[in-house]
């Protein structure tokens, strides 16, 4: 088996992103190294419940990416930090969610996801959504998850913004469609949670 890569946040407490040492460990990464490492810990779920971070740290990380290199240089620093930081932050928001990934699903992925989500089980979604990716690329997901993001209102409402950022964020170390696992797991528990305006009969407008 690979060995999993290198986590340059191993060692940096999100209290102490600004200190020296996460300087040092910082002036070591170019960005897109800095972007592959926070992608990939961001694509690994806490355990416990979705909270207002965890959900919204995907979507930040993405929007900064995009903005990265706009930035001026001297506040290229200050930038670099904050992703740090959103990294840090995930690390030290709890541990690991304990999640079967190796676990295929019983029939093809996409189809046992869109059942999951329907049912309310975010294990099943999860375990599903990680086999879909090691197939599907990012723009192939976008695809892929728009009927089941989109009318949602779990994971604080934000397929809609994920599925706009997801296809210009390409990090080289991770499918960074993976950070969607917390927030589809979010919507697999609230499979109620969901728009429903757009599926009824539109009445017929009478002009006079």
């Amino acid at each position: 088996m690979k060995p999993a890569p290198h986590d340059p946040f191993d060692h940096i407490h999100q209290d102490d992103v600004t200190g020296a040492s996460t300087a040092r460990i910082l002036e070591g990464l170019t960005d897109s190294e800095l972007l592959d490492a926070a992608g990939r810990l961001l694509s690994i779920p806490r355990s416990g419940t979705a909270t207002s971070f965890t959900l919204h740290a995907p979507l930040e990380l993405m929007a900064r990416a995009r903005l990265l290199r706009l930035v001026s240089a001297p506040r290229r620093e200050a930038a670099r930090h904050r992703i740090a930081q959103i990294a840090a932050a995930w690390s030290a928001s709890d541990e690991p969610a304990q999640v079967g990934d190796d676990v295929e699903p019983e029939g093809p992925p996409l189809h046992v996801l869109v059942e999951a989500v329907r049912d309310g089980d975010p294990e099943t979604a999860d375990r599903a959504f990680v086999a879909l990716c090691a197939h599907r690329d990012q723009d192939q997901i976008v695809d892929d998850l728009v009927d089941v993001m989109l009318p949602r209102l779990g994971g604080a409402a934000h397929g809609a913004i994920f599925l706009e950022l997801l296809p210009q964020f390409r990090p080289a170390g991770v499918n960074p469609a993976l950070m969607a696992r917390t927030l589809l797991r979010d919507i697999a528990r609230h499979p109620d949670w969901r728009l429903r305006w757009f599926e009824r009969a539109r009445p017929e407008r009478t002009y006079g």
